[in-house]
């Protein structure tokens, strides 16, 4: 009996459901790009995905215009992560294809929804349309554009929060009112005392 008998005899793993076996598959394509894939590829300077590009600038802003740019795209296809992935996933299955044409438009592989996580459906796949002069030897380029543009995103997030006067200085005040408000006796406390005090006298006139 093979290991793979007894995982499907093995009651805990029969009853995973398929969509989560897909995702761990798939982020385990993801792990195996960066780890091995990514390093590969930027050492093949004479590889068909490191190709020089006239304007990669233009290349990346025209994708991102038909892509999580366009305004008519579904939401779920906004997000930077979900083509950072996904593109990632396309690149590792394509490297293995030694007969594989890198000379064709990129649409027909982001079409695909087997290249896609499951929570991307078939109507979210046709709300987009890459342009046919960007093609599957453009993808290496175009992965290292959006994640360069990610990078930049959170940076400036980061920048916006710890340069924000208003941002740290709320935090001290209410940091500091908390504070106050904690220390500051509560009425029952200053009835408590006040008692005590007045029977202390009381005693000491005895």
């Amino acid at each position: 009996m093979g290991l793979g008998d007894k995982l499907l005899q093995d009651a805990n793993w029969s009853s995973i459901e398929l969509t989560h076996v897909v995702d761990i598959y798939q982020l385990l394509e993801e792990i195996a790009f960066e780890k091995v894939l990514r390093n590969h590829i930027e050492k093949d300077s004479r590889g068909p995905l490191l190709l020089a590009v006239s304007n990669e600038t233009y290349l990346i802003d025209q994708f991102i215009q038909t892509t999580s740019g366009n305004v008519e795209i579904a939401p779920c296809l906004k997000n930077l992560d979900s083509w950072i992935n996904m593109l990632k996933r396309l690149l590792l299955r394509v490297s293995s294809n030694i007969n594989l044409s890198f000379d064709v438009p990129l649409q027909q592989f982001a079409a695909r929804s087997d290249f896609w996580t499951v929570d991307i459906t078939a109507n979210n796949i046709q709300s987009f349309k890459i342009a046919d002069d960007i093609l599957l030897r453009h993808v290496f380029i175009i992965l290292k554009g959006l994640e360069e543009k990610k990078r930049d995103s959170q940076g400036e997030r980061e920048l916006h929060t710890t340069t924000n006067p208003r941002l740290n200085t709320g935090n001290a005040n209410s940091s500091q009112q908390l504070w106050f408000q904690n220390q500051a006796p509560s009425k029952n406390q200053r009835d408590i005392r006040g008692n005590n005090t007045k029977t202390t006298k009381n005693y000491g006139y005895r």
